[in-house]
């Protein structure tokens, strides 16, 4: 387990987890995540549940050729309580997926499917991404919160 550092404690945005493991650069995505969140590089699982424990994960970056790379990383993104995995947008970039195609973003189980060569357009891309996730789950989350209001 990564040893605590009291200075994660202190981070105020959002923290958007990347793993990346392609020879392409990260840049383009860093600079646009970095407006809203703080960045965070993981490197396994453990660090992976060091975040999850600490701060307040709002996105996981999972940059790499399949799935399968990180699997382990997946499985524990598969398994959190719902409620929580609801609030994490994962997304997976690879230059084997077709940008933004439904059905394999359902397989993949991920919010966003991102082919390495549409990082250009990451902002467009995000944009249509969280909307459609929003739509999806704003009867969820509606209820969801009533519910809680209530207990």
């Amino acid at each position: 387990m990564k040893e605590v550092n009291f200075w994660d404690y202190l981070i105020e945005k959002p923290v958007c987890l990347i793993f990346w493991n392609l020879p392409q650069g990260k840049n383009k995505i860093v600079d646009f995540f970095s407006t809203n969140t703080e960045i965070k590089e993981i490197k396994n699982k453990e660090e992976l549940l060091y975040w999850l424990k600490i701060g307040k994960v709002k996105i996981i970056i999972l940059a790499v050729y399949n799935i399968s790379d990180v699997k382990e990383i997946k499985e524990t993104i598969d398994n959190l309580p719902a409620e929580k995995r609801r609030e994490i947008f994962v997304i997976f970039i690879s230059p084997e997926v077709k940008t933004l195609d439904p059905h394999s973003t359902f397989v993949f189980g991920v919010n966003l499917l991102l082919n390495i060569n549409d990082v250009n357009f990451i902002d467009k891309i995000y944009k249509q991404a969280t909307q459609y996730w929003e739509f999806l789950y704003k009867p969820y989350l509606r209820t969801y919160q009533k519910l809680m209001e209530e207990i």
